[in-house]
This record gives C-alpha cells, structure tokens and sequence, in this order.
C-alpha cells in the first residue's frame, strides 16, 4: 500500500481539520474526504472510497451503531477507527461489535493516531476478502 486514503469524519470542525492537518503531514497519508456527520460520512465513503475511515464515535455509534454498520457494508475495504472520549469496556465492546476495527482515545498523542492508521490500514489489506 503505498498511500494510504482517509476519510475523517467528525462534527467539530477544529477536530476534524486538526486530525487532517496531523495526518497529511505524512508522506503515506491522503485525506481524500472530510465528514462533518454520519450521514455525509456514509456518502464520502461510497464517492471517495478510503482505505480507512476516522470517524468519532459520536457519529458512527447514534442507534446502536447503525452509522458504523452501514460504513462496512458502503466501504468494505476500509478499514475503520473510532476515536473515543472515554475507554468505558462496555462502550468499546459496542463499538467493535458494531464494525469498527479499532478505537483510539481522542486524547492520543499526534504519533498514536497516526500508527493506528498505518496499523488499521495494514491489516485491512492482509485480511482475506
């Protein structure tokens, strides 16, 4: 793999534009699309297909995860981490069972988030389609 294509999706605009920002500082890394809710997310994931799909749990987890259920039927060769404000067991068992292929806490430092992608992004494209 040689670029790795992200879309980000987050409602709040300096979050979204920071993990933008973090992430195209990367030589490996391509924003192609960014997500201000779940809805446009679902629709960037199908026109602008990623490689993996940065998205807070806060729009992938509305309806018992309907946005994150949806996302791995658009967009099954994404890869897709959740970024998450608290690391409640129960909640990050919701999630993954919902479609996420990992979390990261939103507090994370710059290098985390960015060898998370690169980890998610790998092993999307070693697993068995």
């Amino acid at each position: 793999m040689d670029q790795i294509r992200i879309l980000v999706a987050d409602e709040h605009l300096t979050v979204r534009e920071g993990t933008c920002t973090i992430l195209r500082r990367e030589p490996d890394c391509q924003v192609v699309a960014q997500a201000a809710s779940g809805a446009e997310a679902l629709t960037l994931a199908e026109t602008s297909p990623p490689d993996v799909i940065v998205i807070d749990s806060a729009l992938g987890m509305p309806q018992d995860g309907v946005v994150l259920k949806r996302l791995r039927q658009l967009a099954p060769q994404a890869a897709v981490l959740v970024l998450v404000t608290y690391d409640d067991q129960c909640y990050l068992d919701a999630i993954m069972q919902a479609g996420a292929d990992a979390c990261l806490l939103r507090n994370a430092r710059c290098h985390e988030l960015v060898g998370m992608v690169r980890q998610v992004a790998r092993q999307k494209s070693l697993a068995p389609v």
